[in-house]
Protein backbone atom coordinates (compact mmCIF):
# COMPACT_ATOMS: atom_id res chain seq x y z
CA UNK A 1 0.00 0.00 0.00
CA UNK A 2 1.48 3.58 -1.21
CA UNK A 3 1.70 5.74 1.65
CA UNK A 4 2.95 9.31 2.31
CA UNK A 5 5.65 9.92 4.77
CA UNK A 6 3.63 12.41 7.00
CA UNK A 7 2.72 9.52 9.30
CA UNK A 8 6.67 9.22 10.19
CA UNK A 9 7.28 12.79 9.02
CA UNK A 10 4.55 14.48 11.10
CA UNK A 11 4.45 11.89 14.13
CA UNK A 12 8.36 11.76 15.06
CA UNK A 13 9.05 15.41 15.35
CA UNK A 14 5.90 16.14 17.13
CA UNK A 15 6.63 13.86 20.05
CA UNK A 16 10.35 14.52 19.92
CA UNK A 17 9.40 18.13 20.69
CA UNK A 18 6.49 17.22 23.48
CA UNK A 19 8.86 15.62 25.57
CA UNK A 20 11.89 17.95 24.72
CA UNK A 21 12.50 20.67 26.36
CA UNK A 22 12.08 24.35 25.42
CA UNK A 23 10.45 23.51 22.14
CA UNK A 24 6.69 25.21 22.16
CA UNK A 25 5.87 25.45 17.87
CA UNK A 26 2.51 25.50 16.96
CA UNK A 27 1.91 25.27 13.49
CA UNK A 28 -1.72 23.08 13.12
CA UNK A 29 -5.05 24.69 13.56
CA UNK A 30 -6.96 23.21 16.71
CA UNK A 31 -8.29 19.63 16.41
CA UNK A 32 -11.49 18.94 14.95
CA UNK A 33 -13.73 16.24 15.07
CA UNK A 34 -15.68 17.03 12.03
CA UNK A 35 -12.63 17.12 9.88
CA UNK A 36 -11.40 13.68 11.42
CA UNK A 37 -14.76 11.99 11.22
CA UNK A 38 -14.83 13.41 7.11
CA UNK A 39 -11.96 11.94 6.19
CA UNK A 40 -12.41 8.94 7.66
CA UNK A 41 -16.02 8.28 6.43
CA UNK A 42 -14.21 8.96 2.81
CA UNK A 43 -11.60 6.14 3.58
CA UNK A 44 -14.72 4.45 3.80
CA UNK A 45 -16.13 5.38 0.72
CA UNK A 46 -12.73 5.40 -1.53
CA UNK A 47 -12.66 2.40 -0.42
CA UNK A 48 -15.65 0.88 -1.08
CA UNK A 49 -15.84 2.81 -4.58
CA UNK A 50 -12.47 1.00 -5.42
CA UNK A 51 -14.18 -2.71 -4.44
CA UNK A 52 -16.88 -1.60 -6.96
CA UNK A 53 -14.99 -0.43 -9.85
CA UNK A 54 -13.15 -3.61 -9.37
CA UNK A 55 -16.87 -4.98 -10.66
CA UNK A 56 -17.81 -2.44 -12.88
CA UNK A 57 -14.54 -1.93 -15.00
CA UNK A 58 -15.94 -2.34 -18.56
CA UNK A 59 -19.06 -1.79 -18.52
CA UNK A 60 -21.23 1.98 -18.35
CA UNK A 61 -21.15 1.80 -14.28
CA UNK A 62 -17.11 2.23 -14.77
CA UNK A 63 -17.33 5.14 -17.38
CA UNK A 64 -16.16 8.18 -15.87
CA UNK A 65 -19.10 10.10 -18.14
CA UNK A 66 -21.81 8.04 -15.84
CA UNK A 67 -23.85 10.67 -13.95
CA UNK A 68 -23.30 8.40 -10.98
CA UNK A 69 -19.34 8.57 -11.40
CA UNK A 70 -19.25 12.84 -12.04
CA UNK A 71 -21.43 12.91 -9.23
CA UNK A 72 -18.81 10.94 -7.02
CA UNK A 73 -16.03 12.75 -8.19
CA UNK A 74 -17.73 16.19 -7.20
CA UNK A 75 -18.98 14.69 -3.85
CA UNK A 76 -15.16 13.79 -3.11
CA UNK A 77 -13.92 17.11 -4.01
CA UNK A 78 -16.37 18.94 -2.02
CA UNK A 79 -15.64 16.71 0.95
CA UNK A 80 -11.90 17.96 0.58
CA UNK A 81 -13.17 21.51 0.12
CA UNK A 82 -15.14 21.68 2.82
CA UNK A 83 -12.66 19.94 5.27
CA UNK A 84 -10.27 22.48 4.23
CA UNK A 85 -12.24 25.14 5.17
CA UNK A 86 -13.13 24.17 8.84
CA UNK A 87 -9.73 24.04 9.37
CA UNK A 88 -9.39 27.53 8.58
CA UNK A 89 -12.36 29.10 10.17
CA UNK A 90 -10.86 27.37 13.14
CA UNK A 91 -7.85 28.94 12.66
CA UNK A 92 -8.19 31.70 10.00
CA UNK A 93 -5.18 33.93 10.13
CA UNK A 94 -2.14 31.47 8.10
CA UNK A 95 0.03 29.60 10.57
CA UNK A 96 3.52 30.37 8.98
CA UNK A 97 5.07 27.04 8.44
CA UNK A 98 8.59 26.59 10.05
CA UNK A 99 11.01 24.24 8.81
CA UNK A 100 8.86 21.35 10.45
CA UNK A 101 5.86 22.20 9.39
CA UNK A 102 7.13 22.71 5.65
CA UNK A 103 8.15 19.12 5.72
CA UNK A 104 5.18 17.71 7.27
CA UNK A 105 3.72 19.74 4.16
CA UNK A 106 5.37 18.99 1.47
CA UNK A 107 5.40 15.25 2.82
CA UNK A 108 1.55 14.77 2.16
CA UNK A 109 1.53 15.62 -1.59
CA UNK A 110 1.64 12.34 -3.89
CA UNK A 111 1.82 11.61 -7.55
CA UNK A 112 -0.71 9.51 -8.68
CA UNK A 113 1.44 6.47 -10.36
CA UNK A 114 0.66 6.86 -14.31
CA UNK A 115 0.06 3.43 -15.98
CA UNK A 116 2.42 2.76 -18.10
CA UNK A 117 0.42 2.57 -21.53
CA UNK A 118 -0.19 6.45 -20.58
CA UNK A 119 3.36 7.47 -19.83
CA UNK A 120 2.73 9.59 -23.72
CA UNK A 121 0.16 11.37 -22.77
CA UNK A 122 1.79 14.02 -21.56
CA UNK A 123 -1.24 15.53 -20.01
CA UNK A 124 -1.02 16.63 -16.19
CA UNK A 125 -4.14 17.63 -13.71
CA UNK A 126 -5.23 20.78 -13.49
CA UNK A 127 -4.22 22.90 -9.95
CA UNK A 128 -7.03 22.74 -7.61
CA UNK A 129 -9.15 25.75 -7.49
CA UNK A 130 -8.25 28.20 -5.29
CA UNK A 131 -9.58 28.31 -1.51
CA UNK A 132 -8.90 29.02 1.98
CA UNK A 133 -5.49 30.73 2.39
CA UNK A 134 -2.73 28.85 2.21
CA UNK A 135 -1.35 27.96 5.88
CA UNK A 136 -0.01 24.42 6.99
CA UNK A 137 -2.83 22.85 7.20
CA UNK A 138 -4.32 24.27 4.38
CA UNK A 139 -1.50 22.99 1.75
CA UNK A 140 -1.90 18.95 2.95
CA UNK A 141 -5.79 19.75 1.90
CA UNK A 142 -4.68 20.99 -1.24
CA UNK A 143 -2.28 17.90 -1.73
CA UNK A 144 -5.40 15.72 -1.07
CA UNK A 145 -7.13 17.98 -3.83
CA UNK A 146 -4.33 17.46 -6.43
CA UNK A 147 -4.12 14.14 -5.84
CA UNK A 148 -8.29 13.36 -6.31
CA UNK A 149 -7.95 15.84 -9.75
CA UNK A 150 -5.21 13.07 -10.97
CA UNK A 151 -7.16 10.03 -10.06
CA UNK A 152 -10.04 11.44 -12.25
CA UNK A 153 -7.85 11.99 -15.11
CA UNK A 154 -6.23 8.63 -15.12
CA UNK A 155 -10.01 7.23 -15.05
CA UNK A 156 -10.83 9.19 -17.79
CA UNK A 157 -8.00 8.33 -19.79
CA UNK A 158 -8.39 4.40 -19.46
CA UNK A 159 -12.04 3.68 -18.04
CA UNK A 160 -14.01 5.34 -20.78
CA UNK A 161 -15.58 3.40 -23.19
CA UNK A 162 -15.13 4.27 -27.23
CA UNK A 163 -18.65 2.82 -28.49
CA UNK A 164 -20.35 4.97 -26.22
CA UNK A 165 -21.24 8.29 -26.38
CA UNK A 166 -22.08 11.46 -24.41
CA UNK A 167 -25.52 11.16 -25.65
CA UNK A 168 -25.75 7.86 -24.12
CA UNK A 169 -24.78 9.10 -20.46
CA UNK A 170 -27.20 11.87 -21.03
CA UNK A 171 -30.50 9.33 -21.84
CA UNK A 172 -29.00 7.95 -18.51
CA UNK A 173 -29.02 10.79 -16.84
CA UNK A 174 -32.67 11.90 -17.92
CA UNK A 175 -33.75 9.02 -17.40
CA UNK A 176 -32.98 8.68 -14.01
CA UNK A 177 -33.82 12.60 -13.45
CA UNK A 178 -37.28 11.85 -14.82
CA UNK A 179 -38.26 8.34 -13.86
CA UNK A 180 -36.47 7.72 -11.11
CA UNK A 181 -34.86 4.72 -13.04
CA UNK A 182 -31.84 3.08 -11.98
CA UNK A 183 -29.09 3.60 -13.19
CA UNK A 184 -27.99 -0.24 -13.63
CA UNK A 185 -31.54 -0.53 -15.66
CA UNK A 186 -30.66 2.61 -17.88
CA UNK A 187 -27.02 1.90 -18.76
CA UNK A 188 -27.91 -0.63 -21.97
CA UNK A 189 -26.33 1.14 -25.34
CA UNK A 190 -29.62 2.54 -27.24
CA UNK A 191 -30.81 0.82 -30.16
CA UNK A 192 -29.36 1.47 -33.42
CA UNK A 193 -25.60 2.30 -31.14
CA UNK A 194 -22.67 1.09 -31.62
CA UNK A 195 -22.27 -2.75 -29.95
CA UNK A 196 -18.69 -3.61 -29.39
CA UNK A 197 -17.22 -6.97 -29.40
CA UNK A 198 -16.43 -9.11 -27.30
CA UNK A 199 -12.64 -8.89 -27.38
CA UNK A 200 -13.39 -4.95 -26.87
CA UNK A 201 -14.94 -4.98 -24.14
CA UNK A 202 -12.78 -7.57 -22.83
CA UNK A 203 -9.65 -5.27 -23.38
CA UNK A 204 -11.64 -2.12 -21.81
CA UNK A 205 -12.32 -4.10 -18.56
CA UNK A 206 -8.58 -5.17 -18.40
CA UNK A 207 -7.57 -1.62 -19.33
CA UNK A 208 -10.02 0.09 -16.66
CA UNK A 209 -9.68 -2.93 -13.79
CA UNK A 210 -6.14 -2.96 -13.00
CA UNK A 211 -5.86 0.73 -11.82
CA UNK A 212 -8.13 -0.55 -8.82
CA UNK A 213 -6.26 -3.97 -8.75
CA UNK A 214 -4.66 -4.68 -5.13
CA UNK A 215 -0.52 -5.48 -5.72
CA UNK A 216 0.61 -9.04 -6.43
CA UNK A 217 3.25 -9.90 -3.80
CA UNK A 218 5.02 -13.63 -4.41
CA UNK A 219 2.63 -14.75 -6.75
CA UNK A 220 -0.33 -13.94 -4.16
CA UNK A 221 -2.72 -11.06 -4.31
CA UNK A 222 -2.15 -8.75 -1.97
CA UNK A 223 -5.37 -7.25 0.13
CA UNK A 224 -4.17 -3.72 -0.28
CA UNK A 225 -5.41 -0.95 -2.73
CA UNK A 226 -4.85 -0.51 -6.28
CA UNK A 227 -2.18 1.55 -7.49
CA UNK A 228 -4.95 4.54 -8.18
CA UNK A 229 -6.44 4.80 -4.99
CA UNK A 230 -3.50 4.06 -2.73
CA UNK A 231 -2.16 7.40 -2.43
CA UNK A 232 -6.11 9.39 -1.95
CA UNK A 233 -6.17 6.16 0.88
CA UNK A 234 -2.57 7.47 2.07
CA UNK A 235 -3.29 11.07 2.92
CA UNK A 236 -6.80 10.67 4.28
CA UNK A 237 -5.27 8.58 6.97
CA UNK A 238 -2.92 11.30 6.98
CA UNK A 239 -5.46 13.41 8.15
CA UNK A 240 -6.67 11.51 10.77
CA UNK A 241 -3.80 11.00 12.32
CA UNK A 242 -2.78 15.08 11.85
CA UNK A 243 -6.42 15.59 13.86
CA UNK A 244 -5.62 12.42 16.23
CA UNK A 245 -1.94 13.59 17.42
CA UNK A 246 -3.60 17.37 17.73
CA UNK A 247 -6.64 16.12 19.62
CA UNK A 248 -4.19 14.01 21.93
CA UNK A 249 -1.60 16.68 22.57
CA UNK A 250 -4.37 19.34 23.54
CA UNK A 251 -5.54 17.27 26.08
CA UNK A 252 -2.62 16.22 27.88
Amino acid sequence: MIRTSLVRGFGVPLLLCAFGSGCAVQFVSPYSADVQKRASDMISEVSAWEVQMRVSAGTPQGDPRHPDMTATFARWNGEVEAMAATEAALDPHVIACDKVAAIVARGSSIVVPQPAPLSAAGASASSPASGPPQGCPAQIFQNLSSTLAQLQQVVELNCELPWMTPADFQAIADAKANAGVKSVAAAAPKPGSVRPTGDQQSAAAARCAKLFSPPIVDGKLNPGHGVLIAPVIGQLYDIVYVETRKNTTATK
